[in-house]
């Protein structure tokens, strides 16, 4: 003989417990995933104000900054102009130097019986004019212009004969500084 045990209260009552625990279940994590996601809007929206507020303070750091920033571009062009003077300055030295050796270096070539009247320069070029006793003279003053240093490429430009009333021949010379 078997005995039948009729399970079907205990069954609906553990379904019903089941069921119970999984709505729980439910509704708890539907809880924490709207608390989660309040959260993260929340830490989200935060974070996102606090870079809107420093880009704003960023901003206006800028905008003071904006009239240094002018300040020194215009000191920058007054130092860039000072050092274009300074270099213009050197250089015009450079060349007083130069030419107050070239005529140094003149009255050392000069023969007797040369007498200068007139010194012009053009930039590297220097036209001496004059009168000479001799055209000898005159080759001397070439030969002693080519042995020096601070010339180069020395040319006769013009030789005139002394006319009866004059008694020196007049020349015209060029030379080339260095």
């Amino acid at each position: 003989m078997l005995i039948t045990i009729n399970l079907l209260p205990w069954r609906i009552t553990q379904q019903g417990a089941r069921k119970k625990k999984f709505i729980r279940l439910f509704i708890s994590s539907v809880l924490s995933a709207v608390l989660i996601s309040a959260g993260l809007y929340s830490l989200i929206h935060t974070k996102k104000q606090q870079q809107l507020l420093a880009r704003q303070q960023w901003q206006a750091a800028i905008q003071s900054l904006n009239p240094q920033l002018t300040r020194i571009k215009a000191i920058q062009q007054y130092q860039t102009q000072l050092l274009d003077d300074l270099k213009m300055f050197a250089t015009w030295q450079n060349q007083q130097e130069d030419l107050i050796e070239a005529l140094e270096d003149i009255v050392r070539i000069v023969p007797q019986g040369i007498y200068l009247t007139e010194l012009k320069r053009q930039n590297q070029r220097l036209m001496i004019k004059g009168m000479a006793d001799s055209t000898h003279s005159i080759t001397t003053l070439l030969q002693n212009s080519n042995n020096k240093d601070s010339f180069t490429k020395a040319k006769l430009i013009e030789i005139q004969q002394p006319t009866p009333s004059q008694t020196a021949t007049t020349f015209s010379i060029e030379l080339n500084l260095k």
